[in-house]
């Protein structure tokens, strides 16, 4: 499976097909071309050329960014014949900006429009004070729990990172083989999240240079935590997605599952005989007020 993460549509410098700003001075429907990766994107431009009658959208779906799907943009881009619109991750717009990708949409893209959306995510999507893409998705983390095994155990749901350590005690007393959830050693933006949610800014521009750190306090903070949990016992150690963690959802070895929004769709596949057992809460914080890290997207095929 490729990992894909969260995307947004983003304008193209070198637009392919026919000319459609003609087309719509001729009275005709003016026709873009989209090319994704997501999950439902398919179902949202069929909705939306249901609903429009002077804009057509012709859909494409591409392999997720980094299985393809950029360098298949990239090289439509060169020969000239690129989409419109694409889908590209909030990590990756940068490149596609300095290498002259795309267009910047700041004339089209008004404060109203901005004022509708996530103004963390129009961050992302501005750079140089300039617009270059309109967020397309985001995707909070989120801390699924399955309810039977918490009441069982006498659990509650913890609110802060103090409250998430005192569960995952009375877990392992309760049952020596189950745990609160489980640690990703193989994936780095989940723990990246969790330093996002502390205050940890790991990069940042700064006199026309990059600036980075990864030793600041927050990110020390969180790994001397999660280092406290490991070395406890109090987590699995499993790589993501993995047939252990898999596996250990499915015994209920595993009763918790730091993820994200999209995570809900990936316990439903993959655990189906467990439907209405899982529940949905915030993620723990440090001082019990919410907040939050985004996480990508899903494993896709």
């Amino acid at each position: 499976m490729a990992a894909t993460a969260t995307a947004l549509a983003v304008l193209t410098a070198c637009g392919g097909g026919e000319d459609t700003s003609a087309k719509g001075a001729g009275g005709k429907p003016v026709t873009i071309t989209f090319w994704g990766w997501a999950k439902g994107s398919k179902e949202v431009v069929d909705a939306f050329n249901a609903s429009h009658t002077n804009i057509r959208v012709t859909f494409e779906e591409i392999p997720s960014g980094n299985a393809g799907g950029y360098a298949k943009i990239s090289n439509a881009v060169k020969a000239g014949n690129a989409p419109d619109l694409v889908s590209i991750e909030y990590p990756s717009l940068p490149e596609f900006v300095s290498a002259g990708s795309l267009q910047d949409i700041g004339a089209h893209f008004t404060e109203d429009d901005r004022k509708k959306l996530l103004p963390q995510a129009v961050d992302l999507t501005t750079l140089g004070g300039r617009t270059w893409a309109v967020p397309f998705d985001a995707t909070p983390q989120v801390f699924y729990y399955r309810k039977d095994l918490f009441a069982r155990y006498g659990v509650q749901v913890p609110k802060t990172w103090d409250e998430f350590r005192a569960a995952a005690e009375k877990v392992k007393k309760a049952d020596a083989k189950a745990r609160i959830a489980t640690f990703f050693p193989d994936d780095p933006t989940t723990f990246e999240a969790m330093a996002w949610q502390a205050g940890a800014q790991w990069f940042k521009a700064e006199d026309d240079t990059w600036k980075v750190d990864t030793t600041d306090p927050a990110t020390t903070k969180v790994t001397a935590y999660w280092q406290g949990l490991l070395d406890a016992g109090l987590v699995h150690n499993n790589a993501s997605f993995s047939p252990e963690w898999t596996g250990s959802l499915k015994n209920g070895g595993t009763i918790g599952y730091l993820g994200a929004s999209w995570g809900a769709g990936v316990l439903k596949g993959t655990l189906p005989e467990q439907s209405g057992k899982w529940a949905a809460a915030p993620m723990p914080s440090w001082d019990g007020k919410p907040a939050s890290g985004m996480l990508g997207a899903p494993p896709s095929p």
